[in-house]
């Protein structure tokens, strides 16, 4: 799921809980979540989306193993927030 436009949003932290998810206790979350899509894809299908968009990936409700690959791009102005999986690892710079 993918809340198109999030990507332009810039919430305070106290919109988000401990893992960084949305709160969706408030009114103000609750705008924005009402606002997710779906996006269907297909084995082998690639999505792209700009790194601030608000997104999660369902549960798993198979038996076999999900995988998925992520390589994210950002301008150096976009740098990932601090303590968060994504400043887990250090940038290439090209």
């Amino acid at each position: 799921r993918v809340i198109p436009g999030s990507h332009k949003v810039d919430p305070d932290s106290g919109r988000f809980d401990a893992a960084m998810f949305l709160r969706p206790d408030l009114s103000e979350n609750k705008l924005l979540i009402e606002q997710a899509i779906t996006v269907e894809l297909n084995p082998g299908d690639v999505l792209f989306f700009h790194s601030r968009l608000f997104h999660a990936a369902g549960r798993n409700l198979s038996d076999e193993t999900k995988l998925s690959v992520v390589f994210t791009y950002h301008q150096a102005s976009n740098k990932p927030i601090k303590n968060t999986r994504s400043a887990r690892f250090p940038s290439i710079v090209m």
